[in-house]
């Protein structure tokens, strides 16, 4: 264990002094508006696990697009989820992937480059295209602007290592590839799920497989995500995928009918790499067709509002 809490040790001090890695610095001196927020409390919440919270921040609150609020080098645009994080949480950094690539890809700390302070005694590390983080280090939190793709959060029992990513559809596995549109070796294909490559980066620090923890959440259910194998556009590449997922995963390779489970998808992932069935729990948020009492959705969908940009705040906080 030492050598695990000394690399750990060092990653935090690599936090600290950061700035020297830093490419770009900038006080939020911008006049862009920050984005239209009109609520702070969170539509859902949990704590998956100890010292572990999850905040969701669904249509009701407003829109948490940064791009609507001036983009990803504007730090006004990141003044609302900074506020989240200080004055919530008393947090004291912010991590903000950028996630419209699906590329899973990881990024440890210092991978984030573009460091803003947008409110004082916080500061929001950004500028890199990624789907999550390698490492989350007690007093930060991570923050993703969403709409249908399920967030997860894995911790090491033994370890302490929490980690969290963007989890969408094209970040779980090659579409290209298993609908046949790219005839490719698979392991020489670049994107890789990132679940596994999640799970193997805690593995990597020692982590046993019967001790990791995988939570997640606020994604489209599997009853709005229709795959239909007689879609007169889409129908034989959906059907495609579902042949290609059964073969590398069993059960009915995360389909319920011709509907995709991507929770299941992150279930079955994640099993298949021994991490215990009593280990990987979801909420039950659908983003498609979750509302209140008065009809009112809960949360933005684009598959529900197809070409909108306005997103769900995703807020995953260490808090140690």
């Amino acid at each position: 264990m030492f050598p695990l809490n000394l690399h750990l040790n060092n990653l935090n001090r690599q936090i600290l002094a950061g700035e020297k890695e830093i490419s770009v610095m900038v006080a939020a001196t911008a006049r862009t508006e920050p984005s239209k927020v009109v609520s702070s409390e969170p539509t859902t919440s949990c704590r998956p696990f100890h010292g572990v919270i999850v905040e969701v921040f669904g249509f009701p609150t407003g829109d948490w697009s940064i791009e609507a609020g001036g983009g990803y080098q504007d730090p006004n645009a990141f003044v609302n989820v900074a506020r989240l994080a200080r004055d919530r949480h008393r947090l004291t950094g912010l991590i903000v992937p950028i996630v419209r690539t699906f590329n899973a890809r990881l990024g440890g700390l210092c991978d984030f480059s573009t460091m803003f302070t947008p409110i004082s005694c916080l500061r929001v590390r950004t500028g890199l295209e990624a789907d999550g983080v390698l490492y989350l280090p007690p007093g930060w939190g991570i923050a993703f602007p969403s709409a249908d793709c399920p967030t997860v959060v894995i911790w090491g029992q033994e370890t302490g290592i929490v980690m969290a990513a963007h989890a969408g559809r094209d970040s779980l596995f090659d579409r290209a590839f298993a609908s046949g549109i790219q005839n490719i070796r698979e392991e020489t294909w670049p994107i890789k799920s990132i679940i596994l490559r999640m799970l193997e980066w805690v593995k990597s620090f020692g982590e046993p497989s019967e001790s990791i923890h995988v939570f997640s959440c606020v994604g489209i259910g599997a009853e709005s995500y229709p795959h239909r194998f007689d879609d007169p556009r889409h129908g034989r590449a959906n059907q495609r995928v579902w042949e290609y997922l059964k073969q590398r995963y069993g059960h009915n390779g995360a389909f319920v009918g011709e509907n995709l489970d991507l929770h299941e998808l992150i279930r079955l992932q994640a099993l298949c790499v021994g991490v215990p069935a009593e280990n990987i729990t979801r909420d039950r948020v659908d983003t498609y067709a979750d509302t209140d009492s008065s009809g009112q959705p809960l949360y933005h969908s684009v598959r529900r509002e197809p070409g909108s940009k306005k997103r769900n705040l995703v807020f995953v906080a260490h808090l140690g």
